[in-house]
């Protein structure tokens, strides 16, 4: 009898120890995806920052070439942008 009770504990152990490693490895996978969605989401802040520049950039441009060509354009093509 001793011997049975002895296998089962040993077979319910081997299993708990299987399943504890397989949410240590779980627990990993999920930490690291984490990292990578943070450091994709501080990637698309600073390229959403960069996009903005530009296209201050480009409406400065394109306003100024418009005021020199024909000062009255000017308005109807700041109003396009809003």
């Amino acid at each position: 009898m001793a011997n049975y009770v002895t296998n089962v504990m040993n077979f319910y152990e081997y299993h708990l120890e299987t399943l504890k490693n397989m949410v240590v490895k779980q627990n990993e996978t999920i930490l690291n995806q984490k990292g990578q969605i943070e450091t994709y989401e501080h990637d698309l802040s600073v390229y959403k920052h960069k996009v903005t520049d530009l296209e201050d950039k480009l409406r400065g441009i394109t306003a100024n070439f418009i005021e020199k060509s024909n000062p009255h354009s000017y308005v109807v093509f700041r109003a396009s942008f809003h």
